[in-house]
């Protein structure tokens, strides 16, 4: 027992002096010194080939396997409360760089201005410690592994790998429309948040109208481009001189391709009020009186005040 009081009490002193007392080496002197060193890259492989010349350049070593563990993941700005937190991210978790690199860059400037930009990019890869990577090839069984593998890789991970579910709803600009009014139907697919590619929202029709004779044929697709949030097409009443009910129009969502996007309100009603009058129907006879022994007929009529029924 004694001796295994022991034993914890050396891997707790191992892990303090290893995570404690990191390297506070500052890497870079200025945002001019880190942007010539880092370059510009088109993508995650080209970073990663700048980036480990960068590190040779200054002398600091990452191994192969540091490298790939490097991570891609996408930072939203809901992933954070304070994005004067994200320079600490590395600190925790330094094979977010490229992420936290990326998302600093792509903001606008009306949300974030050039000098603060370079500002938390400079401290972020200041931050930078290949020594404090936490790679798969740490076996299970390594205290260490376990109680940062829990203690903070959880919690990045929880961070950065937020839920990103968005949805896609369906609206129409009217509810009911005139089957007369000659008016254009706008359908709209509006999603929650914009995802950076298309989103491909597919449409189906039902209801008691009939399409191609009470309204043109409706689009089968609407694609919301990448960055935006909203996408329409239209459609128009078909007016006709047959007297009949209302019908209605049922455009839903058959079907939703896009970036971990999902269905919300899947479908909207339209309904075409119908603008002719209702007819009447009387009866006539061929005389109003007749003697019992006549032996004659009498003729009755029908009579349809509009000839433009439907049955």
């Amino acid at each position: 027992m004694v001796l295994h009081i022991i034993r914890l009490i050396i891997l707790s002193i191992f892990l303090f002096a290893k995570f404690s007392f990191a390297d506070d080496k500052v890497i870079f002197s200025n945002f001019k010194d880190l942007n010539e060193c880092v370059g510009s890259f088109k993508n995650f492989s080209e970073y990663k080939t700048n980036f480990k010349k960068c590190l040779d350049s200054k002398d600091i070593s990452i191994s192969k396997d540091d490298l790939n563990f490097l991570s891609q993941d996408k930072i939203k700005k809901t992933d954070y409360k304070n994005i004067n937190d994200l320079p600490q991210l590395i600190k925790k978790a330094p094979n977010y760089i490229y992420s936290v690199d990326t998302h600093l860059r792509s903001l606008p400037l009306d949300t974030l201005s050039q000098l603060e930009k370079n500002k938390l990019l400079l401290t972020s890869y200041n931050n930078f410690n290949p020594k404090l990577f936490l790679t798969s090839k740490s076996e299970s069984s390594d205290l260490n592994n376990a109680i940062m593998g829990f203690g903070v890789l959880f919690g990045i991970n929880k961070i950065i790998n937020a839920d990103d579910t968005k949805t896609v709803s369906l609206s129409t600009n009217v509810s009911s429309i005139a089957e007369n009014s000659s008016s254009a139907i706008t359908i709209t697919a509006t999603l929650s948040a914009a995802v950076s590619g298309a989103t491909t929202v597919n449409l189906s029709t039902s209801g008691t109208a009939t399409s191609g004779t009470d309204y043109t044929a409706v689009a089968s697709s609407i694609t919301i481009p990448g960055g935006s949030t909203t996408a329409s097409t239209t459609f128009t009443i078909i007016d006709d001189s047959i007297s009949d009910v209302d019908e209605t129009v049922i455009i839903s969502i058959s079907s939703v391709t896009g970036q971990g996007v999902t269905t919300g309100t899947s479908s909207s009603t339209v309904t075409i009020t119908d603008n002719e009058s209702v007819p009447s129907i009387s009866l006539s006879s061929s005389s109003s009186s007749i003697a019992e022994n006549s032996g004659s007929s009498i003729t009755l009529q029908q009579h349809l005040q509009s000839s433009h029924l439907q049955l």
